[in-house]
């Protein structure tokens, strides 16, 4: 799953801030492969993300600052060990993401 996380964040990382442009270009009848190849984002993956967008949102005032990871497995919302671990690699993998994309 975080090959799933990690491709939708990459995408949404370069193309999100173009996606209504994109999608405008598109009904336009224009080829717009960067929105044709948008990674699904699964159903069960979302919680994953929020938590991830919401950890990203205290990354200060660079935005690029690691996310803490304390932050991580402090969680409020993860109180399952195994589910905190799973969820930990996954953030863990986002994050790793994210900070290749912010060099």
């Amino acid at each position: 799953f975080a090959g799933k996380l990690t491709s939708y964040l990459e995408w949404t990382l370069e193309w999100q801030k173009f996606e209504v442009a994109l999608g405008a270009a598109k009904r336009r009848g224009a080829d717009v492969p960067a929105l044709d190849n948008k990674p699904e984002l699964y159903t069960d993956l979302i919680p994953v993300w929020n938590i991830f967008v919401e950890l990203s949102a205290v990354r200060g005032t660079e935005g690029t600052s690691p996310l803490c990871i304390a932050a991580i497995l402090d969680f409020h919302c993860i109180s399952d060990t195994t589910t905190r671990a799973v969820w930990y690699r996954l953030l863990i993998a986002m994050e790793s993401t994210f900070v290749k994309h912010a060099k």
